[in-house]
């Protein structure tokens, strides 16, 4: 998570100081959160299931994003906000401006790049693909969570006349 909010502080924030605490905390969670979990949970979800390829895919995809993403992202602002200092108001407000921005995200990404990972990666490639499509989806969540203000769900697009 630390290199993709560093891309993200210096290609799509363009900022001119790089905020090394910020990074800090992407680090933190990254390390001791989210990349022991994810790796567990690669191993869980693929032992847990059976059937056919794929009824076996669809029920990993569907365990993947609706039994774990959810508090797992959850976590992961919930991890940001606390490591920024956040007061329980704060963090609480943190979590309502951006938490679903994130999760209807991940909802058009990732079912689509685990559907790859399930039905293709061999096991022993799992994490290191899912590392790859995390580089993006990192540099997005910390663009999101380093928002000091609310990110609307639905943006309006201005038609032309």
């Amino acid at each position: 998570m630390a290199s993709a909010d560093l891309l993200s502080q210096k290609v799509i924030e363009r900022k001119v100081n790089f905020d090394f605490n910020r990074n800090k905390n992407f680090w933190i969670v990254g390390a001791l959160f989210l990349g022991p979990a994810l790796s567990k949970w690669i191993r869980v979800i693929n032992s847990s299931f059976s059937g056919t390829n794929t009824v076996k895919v669809i029920k990993m995809l569907l365990a993947d994003q609706l039994l774990f993403t959810p508090p797992l992202l959850l976590g992961v602002v919930s991890s940001l906000g606390l490591l920024r200092g956040q007061s329980f108001p704060q963090l609480k407000q943190h979590i309502l401006d951006h938490y679903w921005t994130i999760l209807l995200m991940n909802y058009k990404i990732w079912p689509v790049a685990q559907s790859i990972n399930f039905f293709f990666m061999p096991l022993q490639f799992r994490v290191l693909y899912i590392n790859f499509v995390a580089l993006f989806w990192n540099i997005y969540v910390a663009y999101i969570t380093q928002s000091s203000s609310r990110i609307p769900l639905v943006t309006e697009v201005p038609m032309g006349d």
